[in-house]
Formats: C-alpha cells, structure tokens, sequence
C-alpha cells in the first residue's frame, strides 16, 4: 500500500509529467530496497533448508540469479542511479516463485523427500556420480494404519523420513518411491562411508518404535539400473 500510493504521497517516489523516475529527498527513498533485500534474506534462507533435505541440484541457477540481484541493487545505490527499482524487485520474486515451484514438483507431499519421478530422473541424469543405491523398506505400516488409523501411518512416515535425512549431507539424495519404500542415491561416497551412514540412519530408528529393512548395492562401471 506504501508503494502504490506514493505515487500520490510522493513519500517514496513519483513519477514527474514526464514520465521520469523521481526519488523522495530522505531515507524512505531507500525503502524499496530495504524491502528487496528481506526477500533476499527469506529466499535464501528457505531455499537453505531446503537443501539440507534435497542436496544442490538447482543450487547454481538460484546462486547465480542472487547474485545478478544483488550486483545489480548495489550499483545502483553505488553509482545513485535514479530509476525505477522495481524490475530488480519484481525479478527476485519471479525467481524464488519459478524455483518453489521446480522444487516443489519435485517433492513428496506428504514427507518432502524428493519423488519418485524425480528417482527415475536422476537414475540417469545423475549416472556418473552415484556410487551406491540403498533401499529403506519400512515395516508393519499396513498394520499401523488398520489399528491406529491412516493419520498414525502418516505421521509414521514423515518420522521415517526424518530418521532417513538428519544426517543428510550434500552427497546423498533421499526418495519416497512408494507407500512405505524410500530409496538413497550416493554421490561420489565409498562402501564404507555408505555403510557408516545406514549405521547412523539404523541408530535414529531406533529411538522410536519404526523399524526399516536396509538394501544396499554398490554401483559398479556406472550400472546404475543393475544396481537398483
């Protein structure tokens, strides 16, 4: 509302008759800006927690578009450019929007681990980096859900889910393949660093009532189909 009536207020800026971009003559002039760096912050902050869960596939697009954003917003303060600011603005927002979207088809709704679309895309596409494919079945969920109802069973996944990801790194890529079966990609990691990791998932499981059957295969000559 700030914005959209400055026009009148000229609290903020206006545009002149004709037609050129005039700023206030005090610190409001900076508002746009100060307003452009808290989606900033927020972008990067949720995008952040995101890949602790998903890993850096679109890490680079996001990174690079940032910073474009940021370069830009500095020169212009830098070099007192008096433009219209809010193309820089209304970017920001078209890409954290576009990336939420890319991200979000690639999830699971119900436990936010990546989908099984996205399992059978990076079987390829990430062919030459995964060194070991393990599979997570997790028990008696069929019968949480006929004795303590299909809210209990969901509530059982996500727990599944988080026991499968606190200790994700930026090296291992979690899926939610079916109803109760994930699956892991390891990038780039040896046997023994895959099987000290399942040590670590087993340990989480343990601290509540589910339980899960592990499947491990080293991917050997880049077979990953064989390995799956």
């Amino acid at each position: 509302p700030l914005l959209y009536s400055t026009q009148w207020t000229h609290l903020v800026y206006w545009f002149s008759s004709s037609n050129q971009y005039v700023p206030a003559n005090s610190f409001l002039r900076y508002y746009p800006y100060a307003l452009f760096l808290a989606y900033v912050v927020l972008f990067v902050g949720a995008f952040a927690i995101r890949y602790t869960r998903h890993g850096t596939a679109e890490r680079k697009g996001i990174l690079v578009s940032i910073v474009v954003a940021m370069v830009g917003l500095f020169l212009n303060i830098a070099l007192n450019i008096e433009v219209d600011y809010s193309a820089l603005f209304s970017s920001l927002l078209l890409v954290y929007y576009l990336s939420l979207y890319v991200l979000t088809a690639k999830e699971d709704t119900l436990t936010q681990l990546l989908n099984r679309q996205c399992y059978y895309k990076d079987s390829v596409r990430l062919k030459g980096q995964i060194t070991a494919v393990v599979s997570a079945d997790m028990n008696d969920l069929k019968k949480i859900n006929d004795f303590e109802g299909h809210d209990a069973g969901d509530k059982a996944l996500v727990a599944v889910a988080e026991c499968l990801t606190t200790n994700g790194t930026k090296s291992k890529r979690v899926y939610r393949i079916g109803g109760d079966e994930f699956a892991i990609f390891y990038l780039n990691r040896c046997e023994s660093e895959v099987e000290d990791d399942i040590k670590i998932m087993r340990k989480n499981l343990s601290k509540n009532k589910h339980v899960c059957a592990f499947g491990c295969k080293m991917v050997q000559n880049s077979d990953v189909e064989e390995a799956i």
